[in-house]
C-alpha cells in the first residue's frame, strides 16, 4: 500500500516536472520572439482590445529572455538530479548569468573610439565594404579623431575587426531596414560587446579546468568576468579589447591543450594572429608565446607560424585597400606607418617609465591594483610559478604581461583618454587570472587567507560595478587629457565620483517614488531652473581655439525631477552651450554635457564644463541653457538661457 502511494507521488512529481518544463520553455520561446521583434522593428506597439504590448528598446526584453534562460538551465539540470552546488558551476549558467549582469544597466557606455566599430557592421552588410562614407552625421568639416579621410574614403582610425565580429548581431536588424540613426544601434553595439566578452570568460573557464579544480576554475572565471575591465569597459561597448581578450583567451586555451595534445599548440597561431590584428600591440605578447612554441613545442612551430598567416594576410589586404599600404594600420592615434614609428617614438613613448608604471598600477584613476586588487594575488601566483619547476607555459606568459605593462607605462597617453580604470591593460587580464589558481589552491585550508582573497574579490567587483551603474562621466569636464593632474587625486577620483552619483541617484529615486514626483520625461511643463556662474577661467581675453573652463550652478526651481539617464535618452536633462556672434549661431561651436544624478526640486547641481573657443577673433555671447532630451528645452518653458559676453582676440 505504502509502495503504491510512493509510486503515485513519483508519477505525479514527474508529471508536474514535465508540465513545468514545458511552461518554462514556452515562456522562453515567447521571450525570444519578443527580442527578435524588437531587433527587426526598432521597437513595436500592438493593441489587442484591452491588451497593450509594446517595447521600444532591447533592454527589458533581453533581461526577460536571459532570466527565463537561467531558469530553464537550472530546471533542466535539476531534472537530471544534478546537485545544486554543481549546477551553479555550469558553463552555460555562467555565460547566461554574466550576459544578464552585463546587460542590467540597460545602456552602452560608448566612447568616440567605439563609434566606427558600431557602424562598420551596417556598412559591411549593406555595401559590403569597410568605409564609413555613408554616415556623414559621424563627421563634419573637421574630421573627428576616430575616423580618417584616406584616398577620398572615410575609414576607421582603429582596426575594424570588432565591427566584423558584431556582424551576426546586426544581421536581422539590417535586413529589416534598421536606420543608422536609430537608438537600436547602441543596443546592438552593447549586445555584441557583451556576448564577445562573455565568450572569453567561458574560454577562460575551460582553460582553468585543465589546470585546477572545477570550483577554483569557476570562481576565477567569475572574477575575470566581473572584477576586471571586462565588466566596466570591454562588455559595455565595442572597444578593441573585447575581441582581443576573446582571441588571446582562445590562444591560451589551445596552448594549454597543447601540453597534452601537441597539435593544439599549432592551432594557437591562428588565434594569436587574430588577436594581433584586433589590437596590434598584442604583437609584444606574441614574442614570448612564439618563443615558448619554438623552444618547447618545436615540432609544432611551423604549423604555428602557418596558422597565423591567414589573419595577418587579411589585415595587410585591408590596410592596402583602405590605408594605402599593407603596413599602414589604424591604431590609437590614427593611421600609423610602422616605418615612421622610430621617428615618432620619442613623442609616443615619452612618459618616464617609473611615472607610467605608478600610473597604470597604483594611481587613483587608472591603477590596476586599485581597481582590481585581486591581481595582487596574481603577483603572488607568478612568484609561485617561477619558484617551481613545472608550468613552463605560465612562465613564458608572465613575460607577455610584463612587456604590455612596460609598453603601456611608456605610452604618452598611459591613462587611455576617456576610460575607466586600467582599460589599457584589459588585454592581459585573462593571463593575470591564470595566476590566481596557485594561491587559491594554497588557501583551501586557510580560512584567514580565504577571507582576505574573498574581500579583494568583492572590492574588485564593486569598483568595476561603480562605473557600470553610476551616472555621469568623470573624464569629461574638466577634460582629463588637458588636466592630467586629476589622474593623481584621491579626492577627485572616479571611485569617489561614481559612488556619489550612485548614492544621490538612489536618494532621488526613493524620494521620487515616495512622493510621486513628476519628472522631466513625463511633465516637461513643470521644468524650471536658475543659472549661476561660480567660476570662469581664463578671466581675461580668450584666444581662438582655446578652451574656456566654466563652473556653473544649476538650481532646480521647478516641480519636476531632472532625470540624468533614461531609456532612449528621452527626458534626460543636459546642459547645452553655443556661441553667438551678431545674434547668429557660430557653426560647429556647440556642445553639451550630462548631469551625474537625478536632481530633485529645490536641489542644486554644480557642473564644470570646458568649452572650445571659436576660431576667429571677435565679440561673442556664450549661451548656456538646459535641455530636456527629445522632449523640449528649458527656454521653451520660459527659462531664459544664461548669456556671457566674451571677447576673442588674436594672440
Amino acid at each position: 500500500m505504502a509502495g503504491n502511494k510512493r509510486a503515485k507521488r513519483s508519477t505525479a512529481g514527474r508529471r508536474i516536472g514535465y508540465c513545468s518544463e514545458k511552461i518554462i520553455l514556452l515562456l522562453l520561446g515567447f521571450a525570444a520572439i519578443n527580442v527578435l521583434l524588437v531587433l527587426v522593428t526598432d521597437g513595436y506597439k500592438v493593441v489587442l482590445g484591452p491588451l497593450h504590448f509594446s517595447a521600444s528598446r532591447l533592454h527589458v526584453p533581453m533581461l526577460l529572455f536571459l532570466s527565463l534562460a537561467i531558469v530553464a538551465l537550472w530546471w533542466e539540470e535539476r531534472q537530471r538530479d544534478i546537485p545544486a552546488h554543481l549546477r551553479l558551476r555550469s558553463p552555460w549558467l555562467l555565460f547566461v548569468g554574466v550576459v544578464f549582469i552585463y546587460s542590467f544597466n540597460g545602456r552602452a557606455l560608448t566612447a568616440g573610439d567605439t563609434i566606427p566599430a558600431s557602424y562598420l557592421p551596417l556598412s559591411l552588410l549593406r555595401e559590403f565594404d569597410f568605409d564609413l562614407d555613408e554616415f556623414p552625421f559621424l563627421y563634419g568639416e573637421e574630421m573627428p579623431w576616430f575616423v580618417q579621410r584616406v584616398n577620398d574614403r572615410i575609414v576607421s582610425s582603429y582596426p575594424p575587426w570588432a565591427g566584423v565580429l558584431a556582424v551576426p548581431i546586426y544581421l536581422l536588424p539590417v535586413l529589416a531596414g534598421a536606420s543608422p540613426q536609430a537608438a537600436t544601434i547602441q543596443d546592438l553595439e552593447k549586445l555584441s560587446a557583451t556576448l564577445i566578452t562573455a565568450l572569453s570568460a567561458i574560454l577562460l573557464l575551460f582553460t582553468l579546468r585543465r589546470l585546477t579544480s572545477e570550483k577554483i576554475a569557476w570562481s576565477i572565471a567569475l572574477v575575470y568576468a566581473l572584477g576586471t575591465s571586462s565588466f566596466s569597459s570591454s562588455s559595455q561597448a565595442l572597444w578593441q579589447h573585447g575581441p582581443s581578450q576573446l582571441f588571446l583567451t582562445l590562444t591560451i586555451y589551445w596552448l594549454v591543450r597543447g601540453i597534452d595534445t601537441p597539435r593544439f599548440s599549432a592551432y594557437a597561431g591562428l588565434a594569436l594572429g587574430i588577436a594581433i590584428i584586433c589590437r596590434p600591440s598584442n604583437v609584444l605578447m606574441a614574442i614570448p608565446i612564439a618563443a615558448y612554441v619554438f623552444l618547447r613545442r618545436r615540432d609544432q612551430f611551423v604549423g604555428f607560424c602557418l596558422a597565423s598567416l591567414p589573419p595577418v594576410v587579411t589585415f595587410m589586404s585591408y590596410n592596402m585597400h583602405y590605408n594605402g599600404s599593407p603596413i599602414r594600420t589604424g591604431f590609437a592615434v590614427g593611421i600609423i606607418d610602422p616605418s615612421r614609428l622610430w621617428s615618432i617614438g620619442s613623442h609616443l613613448f615619452r612618459t618616464p617609465l617609473l611615472e607610467g608604471l605608478a600610473g597604470i598600477l597604483v594611481s587613483p584613476s587608472r591603477g590596476l591594483f586599485v581597481y582590481s586588487p585581486i591581481f595582487l594575488v596574481s603577483m603572488i601566483g607568478i612568484a609561485m610559478i617561477w619558484m617551481g619547476p613545472k608550468q613552463v607555459l605560465l612562465k613564458y606568459l608572465s613575460l607577455a604581461v610584463l612587456l604590455i605593462m612596460l609598453l603601456t607605462a611608456k605610452w604618452v597617453n598611459w591613462w587611455g583618454g576617456g576610460s575607466y580604470g586600467p582599460r589599457l591593460l584589459a588585454d592581459i587580464t585573462p593571463i593575470l587570472c591564470l595566476y590566481l589558481y596557485p594561491p587559491l589552491e594554497r588557501a583551501r585550508a586557510r580560512w584567514l587567507l580565504k577571507g582576505v582573497i574573498a574581500g579583494l574579490v568583492v572590492l574588485s567587483i564593486g569598483l568595476h560595478a561603480l562605473r557600470v551603474f553610476g551616472g555621469g562621466d568623470w573624464n569629461g569636464h574638466p577634460n582629463v587629457d588637458r588636466h592630467p593632474e586629476r589622474l593623481w587625486s584621491w579626492v577627485d577620483s572616479p571611485p569617489v565620483y561614481y559612488t556619489k552619483t550612485l548614492v544621490m541617484d538612489a536618494f532621488a529615486e526613493l524620494q521620487r517614488r515616495l512622493l510621486s514626483l513628476p519628472t522631466s520625461r513625463d511633465a516637461p511643463h513643470k521644468l524650471a531652473a536658475s543659472y549661476h556662474v561660480i567660476d570662469l577661467a581664463p578671466e581675461g581675453p580668450l584666444y581662438p581655439r582655446d578652451f574656456l573652463t566654466c563652473r556653473v550652478r544649476l538650481m532646480n526651481t521647478g516641480e519636476a525631477v531632472w532625470l540624468n539617464r533614461t531609456q532612449g535618452e528621452k527626458g534626460e536633462v543636459r546642459l547645452r552651450w553655443r556661441w553667438l556672434k551678431d545674434q547668429q549661431e557660430v557653426p560647429f561651436a556647440t556642445g553639451g554635457w550630462l548631469i551625474g544624478y537625478d536632481v530633485l526640486p529645490g536641489q542644486s547641481y554644480d557642473l564644470t564644463i570646458e568649452v572650445a573657443v571659436p576660431g576667429e577673433a571677435g565679440e561673442y555671447l556664450l549661451e548656456l541653457g538646459l535641455i530636456d532630451m527629445h522632449v523640449t528645452s528649458f527656454a521653451e518653458q520660459g527659462v531664459a538661457p544664461l548669456e556671457i559676453a566674451m571677447q576673442v582676440v588674436r594672440p
